[in-house]
């Protein structure tokens, strides 16, 4: 008897969690920043942003055919999300934005009855002709809201009812999208302001600052952009300057050269080899040039804009954190960097394809006492020693610029005579 007494209890024990289980509903939370609010709703509920993807499945889980025309529709609205109960298909907006009137109340369960009776009296304001308003409190939430109730008559017979208060200076408001009073489901608005939690309370002084703070940072990023605009706007100037300066130079030194051998009557005559120099051009040593070109000779330019956008990235984080901002200008910084380096691979593989379609990978280089020849890696070229803009040293090459890009490479180690005195050599024939 005994044990029959227990399975007994056991058996209706165990119908008793299953019926439980049966009637158990689960929450979800959806959590809105910008609005610090929490929204917590049954399963059966969907809350899409305004910004969700066209193609993600929810919209069609929410029975939207069309997402795109759904947002573009939603959006004249200024609505943060589309709501949808999958169980009772109702589907309401939320909207959430900041006005001047909403920044003046702040707190709707602070204000005092003068001040909220007339916010009352300016929504139903606009009620003319055909249509009626009335606002009431509704106190079914965390903090006050007021419901909303709007109706046109006549032909184009509707109704709108509209839960909303103000929180943190914003205006947020839970609007059916039904049109029809007996299609409204108002216990749809109102599970949803029960589950509206706020996250975060404010003081009308702490909003003012950091509203400040914002400003400070939309300076702060409106200015830093500007002098890095400036910056690149001049140096970008300066670099065309001295190409113009450049490529002048080289032209007049081409047209003395041959204006001296035009008068001396030595063009084309045989002339005296003073020193060689037979270097074999490598993809390592492309590379090099590059790096040393781009990188190591721009160091200062480069240090300089760097200072400058770390310079502003302190600014944005310590007047607000990490906003969208700051990660603007870190993407920009990071994308600046990025295609530099992107830009010199790039060129380096172009150069060094040239060099290694050519018949030979040795640049020969004889040196003359007003000229000197370059082939190999190329076609026969006579250079006048004015030609060469600058002249830089970096590990064991020689760099001969002809433009403020272009140079010939040279190892120190591969002329016919001693390193010192080809150098010094070269330098004085150079116009200072």
């Amino acid at each position: 008897m005994n044990r029959i007494k227990f399975w007994t209890k056991c058996i209706l024990l165990s119908l008793s969690i299953c019926l439980l289980s049966t009637n158990v509903v689960h929450a979800k939370v959806t959590t809105f920043s910008n609005l610090y609010m929490d929204l917590d709703v049954d399963d059966s509920i969907l809350c899409i942003e305004v910004g969700t993807s066209n193609g993600d499945p929810i919209w069609e889980q929410a029975g939207v055919l069309d997402p795109a025309a759904k947002k573009k529709e939603i959006s004249k609205l200024s609505a943060t999300a589309y709501i949808y109960d999958t169980a009772t298909h109702a589907s309401a907006i939320l909207t959430g934005k900041t006005t001047k009137e909403s920044t003046d109340l702040f707190n709707l369960k602070e204000v005092t009855e003068e001040a909220k009776q007339q916010f009352y009296s300016n929504l139903i304001a606009p009620a003319t002709g055909d249509m009626t308003a009335t606002v009431e409190d509704y106190d079914g939430g965390e903090v006050p809201f007021f419901k909303l109730h709007i109706s046109v008559s006549g032909a184009n017979k509707q109704e709108e009812v509209v839960y909303g208060t103000i929180y943190n200076g914003a205006a947020i408001y839970f609007d059916s999208t039904d049109m029809s009073i007996d299609k409204i489901n108002e216990e749809f608005l109102q599970k949803l302001v029960a589950g509206t939690h706020f996250t975060k309370t404010f003081t009308k002084e702490e909003y003012d600052a950091m509203v400040q703070k914002q400003f400070r940072r939309i300076l702060a990023f409106f200015f830093g952009a500007i002098l890095i605009f400036i910056l690149l706007v001049f140096r970008n100037r300066k670099k065309k300057a001295k190409q113009a300066e450049l490529k002048q130079k080289r032209a007049d030194a081409l047209h003395a050269y041959y204006e001296k051998q035009k008068q001396n009557n030595t063009i084309g005559a045989p002339k005296k080899v003073i020193f060689e120099n037979h270097t074999t051009y490598t993809e390592a040593m492309v590379r090099q040039f590059g790096i040393y070109n781009n990188y190591i000779k721009r160091l200062p330019t480069l240090c300089l804009t760097i200072v400058l956008y770390l310079a502003l990235l302190i600014i944005l984080f310590v007047s607000g954190g990490f906003t969208i901002m700051f990660t603007i200008v870190l993407a920009a910084m990071i994308g600046m960097f990025y295609w530099q380096y992107y830009r010199v691979e790039k060129l380096g593989d172009q150069v060094w394809k040239g060099y290694k379609n050519a018949k030979t990978q040795v640049a020969d280089l004889l040196f003359y006492d007003d000229h000197f020849t370059l082939s190999g890696v190329e076609y026969m070229s006579e250079y006048p020693y004015e030609q060469i803009v600058e002249i830089s040293t970096y590990k064991n090459y020689i760099y001969l610029y002809m433009s403020e890009d272009r140079a010939i490479y040279l190892e120190k180690d591969k002329f016919s005579i001693e390193y010192d005195k080809a150098m010094e050599f070269i330098h004085s024939k150079l116009k200072k």
